[in-house]
């Protein structure tokens, strides 16, 4: 009788993760491609996304900070970057998706070229925020 009930619980325990990932195209305007040049002014390094804090200078020369999901550190860690590649007053320039709202969140764009400080370039893999690595 109780393996009746364990199955259908197990087989509900089992699909929760892939219904609790995201798109980024359910936040993020992906017809419209940008590039952020600034300061990096804090690191997060934690899942579900290694997150990178940016002063970017806007049209009017007013300073935003911007919050940059990238790929999720297991996977940052893979392609070369450690969790102090970038450290406050560094310049990065990165490509990526805006937020919809307007604020000033994105997500890494796939198939992008990530260059570190130390001149190490990390190019970004597609599907790489439903990507789960080996």
């Amino acid at each position: 009788m109780k393996s009746t009930y364990l199955l259908p619980i197990g087989i509900l325990l089992a699909t929760l993760p892939a219904v609790a990932h995201h798109s980024s195209a359910t936040g993020h305007d992906m017809t419209r491609p940008v590039t952020l040049r600034g300061v990096v002014t804090g690191v997060e390094w934690h899942n579900p996304h290694a997150i990178v804090h940016l002063d970017v200078k806007n049209q009017d020369g007013k300073v935003v900070n911007w919050l940059v999901a990238l790929c999720n550190p297991g996977l940052m860690k893979r392609l070369g970057m450690a969790a102090d590649a970038f450290k406050p007053g560094d310049q990065m320039t990165v490509d990526v998706w805006v937020a919809r709202d307007g604020s000033p969140q994105a997500d890494v764009r796939e198939r992008s070229t990530l260059a570190l400080p130390d001149g190490m370039k990390i190019v970004i893999p597609a599907g790489v925020f439903s990507w789960t690595g080996p």
